[in-house]
């Protein structure tokens, strides 16, 4: 068995995280044809505006900075998302906000355990502009805090064999092999750029809204896998057996190493772009940003 398949149980573990989320609507409690109208105004009023080009200044009041605000619930790659937006111009929000995942599958992989761990933590801030004056918007932006990783611990059966740069070794009975992996995605700090459909502070009245957003941030550096093993380990096929503490052993360090030099090599340098996508559900708050 090879220490890349150890690399591959992270992918394992990020494949083990659902594919959707649950969110509670926070409409839920509002009657549902209040809601499903104001959805259909806003949407309407943004699609008629998107056929037509306008929206102009002629169809809105100038908004006053910071008159009104809005938050958002949202559903996307990067987890459950809360966003909160103020208006700072007839065309621009100021927009702020976080998202949070986690998840701790519990796998059996070829005999071997995996215990994972799934971290998804980020808060960013982003000027929503919208160009046209409809629906569509630009939003460049910056992530303050990536948060983002996974990690697995794996446990190797005793007798059960793994390979490290091409050299065999077989799990002791005495001091079963256990690994710790990482996989960590680039700068905490990185900028981003996205664009999508729908104003969290609808100008043309209404206080409910749909964004949609699609983009990506540039983390710096593609996703680096990290690697530690500990326990003892036996050269396959020496008789009598020779075995060591991984921890210690020199010649197992330096194999370990190059194995990862490898691994980390193998990582396409174009992910150092993590993709954001997202749909939300928002509410404006009173009646400013607009009639």
């Amino acid at each position: 068995m090879s220490i890349r398949f150890f690399a591959a149980i992270l992918c394992v573990v990020a494949m083990g995280a659902p594919s959707s989320y649950a969110a509670s609507d926070p409409g839920a409690s509002a009657p549902a044809s209040g809601l499903v109208a104001d959805l259909a105004s806003d949407a309407g009023a943004g699609m008629m505006q998107a056929a037509s080009g306008t929206g102009n200044g002629q169809a809105t009041i100038p908004v006053k900075p910071f008159s009104t605000a809005a938050i958002q619930v949202k559903l996307g790659l990067a987890g459950v998302g809360l966003d909160l937006a103020v208006p700072v111009a007839g065309r621009l929000n100021l927009r702020v906000g976080g998202n949070y995942f986690s998840y701790n599958p519990n796998l059996v992989v070829n005999g071997i355990n995996v215990l994972g761990n799934i971290q998804l933590r980020s808060a960013s801030a982003n000027i929503d502009v919208f160009p046209f004056g409809n629906a569509f918007r630009i939003s460049p932006g910056v992530v303050v805090y990536n948060g983002n990783n996974i990690t697995a611990l794996a446990s190797v059966p005793a007798g059960q064999t793994f390979t490290l740069n091409g050299v065999s070794y077989t799990s002791s009975a005495t001091a079963p092999v256990t690994g710790n992996f990482g996989l960590s995605f680039g700068n905490k700090i990185a900028p981003s750029l996205t664009m999508g459909f729908g104003n969290m502070i609808p100008r043309k009245g209404g206080h409910w809204s749909m964004p949609l957003e699609i983009g990506g941030e540039f983390i710096g550096t593609a996703p680096a896998i990290s690697i530690t093993l500990a326990g003892t380990a036996c050269q396959t096929g020496s008789i009598p057996p020779v075995c060591s503490s991984i921890a210690t052993d020199p010649t197992v360090q330096k194999n370990l190493a190059a194995e990862l030099v490898t691994l980390n090599g193998d990582i396409p340098s174009q992910l150092k772009f993590f993709p954001i996508v997202s749909l939300g559900l928002s509410y404006k708050f009173g009646k400013g940003g607009g009639r």
